[in-house]
């Protein structure tokens, strides 16, 4: 016997299972817009963070990311983090950006985080303005591994088609 509260979480559970699908598709598009020839910084890692327990209070990723090395320039990164959950934020948020670490992050692990940009556009948030592109704050416990980040922000549905990343990522590169 089905319930009418059961069909709708089974809707919107599914819901999340094709966001997720089109966030996947949108990390790979990702590799084919940044301005250089580039090494994934985490390879095919996409998350972490994540508990397998069965104590868990939720089994979903809180975001994804994708951080792409310039070949010429290591310290320079390109990133893309979705934002799926958190309580600033009443949707998902899509946050791009480019950084320059002090030190080559494809040699010093530690030197870049998965999730440099959720941490600078987070403390923040309220004085950013989506779809604008700007020089970040560097908060005090990233400072020694980055010397300088851009980020903008928008809402993730408001992405619809493939240009839209070159488009935001062009706004980042001019700043």
């Amino acid at each position: 016997m089905q319930t009418e509260a059961g069909k709708k979480i089974y809707e919107c559970v599914k819901a999340v299972v094709r966001m997720h699908s089109a966030a996947s598709r949108l990390l790979q598009d990702f590799d084919k817009h940044v301005a250089w020839p580039a090494i994934s910084v985490f390879q095919n890692t996409a998350t972490k963070d994540l508990t397998y327990a069965t104590s868990a209070a939720y089994w979903m990723p809180e975001g994804v990311f994708r951080y792409l090395s310039c070949k010429d320039n290591p310290r320079l990164v390109e990133a893309l983090t979705i934002c799926f959950l958190d309580d600033e934020i009443q949707e998902p948020t899509l946050l791009m950006g480019r950084l320059e670490y002090a030190e080559d992050p494809l040699k010093t692990r530690a030197m870049c985080d998965g999730w440099d940009l959720w941490y600078m556009y987070f403390p923040r948030r309220s004085s950013w303005e989506h779809g604008v592109a700007g020089k970040c704050e560097v908060p005090s416990d990233r400072a020694a591994r980055i010397q300088r980040a851009v980020l903008i922000s928008v809402p993730l549905y408001s992405i619809t088609r493939t240009a839209d990343i070159s488009g935001l990522m062009g706004r980042v590169r001019e700043v």
